[in-house]
């Protein structure tokens, strides 16, 4: 109660006062880790609209409009997010997400082979690459990369 209270407190703050961005972010973050993505896009909406260049402001409202259905709005702000700041792996896996889910298979795989490059640790990035050549009947290229996943656990 006390938390929505603050985040309330935030939004309510007379024009010309400074809102503190990383703050937004992190009510927007704690409200998406507890799978109220609906509640967090609102604080990630805010918080692009008052800082249009933070690159997390559209990573996040980007992400959440992933976790709703919202895939078009996703790969709009993921893209921007991505644009932003070119080196940021996780905004590159999920825009693979995003492009996967609005079916767009080649661009899903640019983007989940970026996030891989930038950051080794997305090994599910290696996975997805190889569920999206299985789903294009390319056995070669889905082997290849599923075994690269295996080989990473």
């Amino acid at each position: 109660m006390l938390k929505l209270l603050v985040a309330a407190l935030v939004f309510s703050a007379p024009p010309g006062l400074p809102v503190e961005p990383a703050a937004m972010y992190r009510q927007g973050a704690e409200l998406a880790s507890s799978g109220r993505y609906d509640e967090a896009a609102a604080v990630f909406k805010s918080l692009v609209d008052i800082s249009p260049n933070y690159t997390l402001a559209h990573y996040g409202y980007g992400r959440c409009c992933l976790y709703t259905g919202k895939t078009e709005e996703a790969v709009y702000h993921l893209s921007i997010c991505v644009k932003l700041d070119r080196t940021l792996a996780k905004g590159h896996f999920h825009l693979g997400m995003a492009y996967l889910r609005n079916g767009k298979k080649i661009r899903a795989i640019h983007s989940f082979k970026r996030a891989y490059e930038l950051d080794s640790s997305f090994t599910a990035s290696l996975f997805n690459i190889g569920a999206v050549y299985d789903s294009t009947s390319d056995s070669y290229k889905a082997g290849k990369y599923f075994s690269m996943f295996n080989g990473t656990r």
